[in-house]
């Protein structure tokens, strides 16, 4: 799912963090969302920017993942892990799916709207509410697989490649460290079609994952301004998974006829072990000076 970072909040502020501004979409994602997850703007599996001499550059829009919990009535697996949970079921959970085997507290598979209405099969390109829990899943070092999220066997290998490299060094947690950030389990999936913005947006954020030594070149499009109006532009660095800031040496933000060209540089200087690491989002916008 794609992050919109200009959402209007319907719920309770003291009670939800919001992630409705480019700072705390920034703060809340991880590489691994972007080589994991991201998808093209035209559609399709996200291949990186670069993907060369151990330089591995991504770039794409914040994209979450998101998973609604069902309550297990029978053992769908052979597995232990299949079996069915023995806590007394949640009451309120009545909408059965999986040919009958789950309780939902909504149909998972026809979201009500914001009026309550029954919303029909999700599609692409919806507009939706979604809250629940916000926390990091594990390192998963053998996804994507070819095809998983929309991903050709080549985009695959070199999303996880790019996974092993964040996984190296200072952001080692071995097998259960250091992955992507989702929804689960999710209290309240709603659609919001009626409060769709209207007209193409006039902002744009992407994230870039920059691991290893190497130069990236990239060009954002949001559009053209009209009499009047200018390019904006502002670089928020994810300090948890920028390792060693020095390591960027150069840095050129250009604004174009439609958007921001961003050209960086980073590399391994002096005696310093590992692989250097930038993770940052771009957010750029059309508005008078």
């Amino acid at each position: 799912m794609e992050l919109d970072h200009g959402w209007q909040q319907y719920s309770d502020p003291a009670t939800v963090h919001a992630l409705n501004t480019p700072a705390s979409i920034v703060a809340a994602l991880t590489p691994h969302d972007l080589m994991q997850f991201s998808f093209s703007r035209t559609g399709g599996g996200l291949g990186p920017v670069s993907d060369t001499g151990g330089f591995h550059a991504w770039a794409g829009p914040p994209t979450i993942h998101v998973e609604a919990d069902g309550y297990r009535l029978v053992q769908i697996s052979p597995n232990p892990s299949g079996a069915p949970l023995t806590a007394i079921r949640p009451g309120d959970w009545k909408i059965q799916r999986n040919s009958g085997g789950s309780l939902w507290p909504f149909d998972p598979m026809s979201p009500p709207t914001l009026s309550a209405a029954q919303g029909g099969l999700p599609a692409a390109g919806d507009y939706v509410q979604v809250s629940g829990t916000l926390w990091e899943d594990v390192y998963h070092p053998h996804s994507p697989g070819t095809g998983e999220s929309g991903k050709t066997e080549q985009q695959a290998n070199q999303a996880r490649s790019a996974k092993d490299c964040w996984h190296s060094d200072s952001l080692n947690r071995g097998s259960e460290g250091r992955g992507w950030s989702e929804i689960h389990p999710v209290d309240l999936f709603q659609r919001v079609n009626e409060a769709r913005p209207s007209g193409p947006r006039r902002d744009l954020l992407e994230m870039v994952a920059l691991c290893g030594g190497g130069t990236f070149s990239h060009d954002l499009h949001v559009g053209q301004p009209r009499s009047g109006e200018s390019i904006h532009f502002e670089e928020i660095v994810n300090p948890t998974f920028t390792v060693r800031p020095a390591d960027v040496v150069t840095r050129s933000l250009t604004p174009t006829a439609d958007g921001l060209h961003i050209a960086l540089t980073i590399d391994r200087p002096g005696l310093f072990q590992g692989n250097p690491k930038f993770f940052a989002g771009y957010h750029v916008w059309i508005a008078s000076p």
